[in-house]
């Protein structure tokens, strides 16, 4: 069996609004799995090619947490979708 990838169907489903519900969804669950008080907040975008969301640390205290305890990655590695 042969499998051909649909180049620009894959381009317009990260794009789509459906992707971008998902996406917001992922980054709301790995937000919420750190420490609110630390400092922590979620952007959510489109780029060229997909959507994003992007979490990171607004204070110094939250980067120095992270960096201490590696937070960011855990809260991603407890989203499930």
């Amino acid at each position: 069996v042969k499998f051909e990838l649909n180049r620009d169907g894959v381009a317009e489903l990260m794009l789509s609004p459906n992707m971008q519900a998902i996406i917001n969804e992922c980054g709301q669950k790995a937000l919420n799995a750190t420490p609110v008080e630390k400092g922590y907040s979620m952007e959510t975008g489109l780029g060229k090619s997909r959507c994003y969301a992007r979490i990171q640390a607004d204070t110094y205290e939250a980067g120095f947490y992270n960096k201490k305890t590696n937070i960011l990655a855990k809260a991603l590695g407890s989203v499930k979708l």
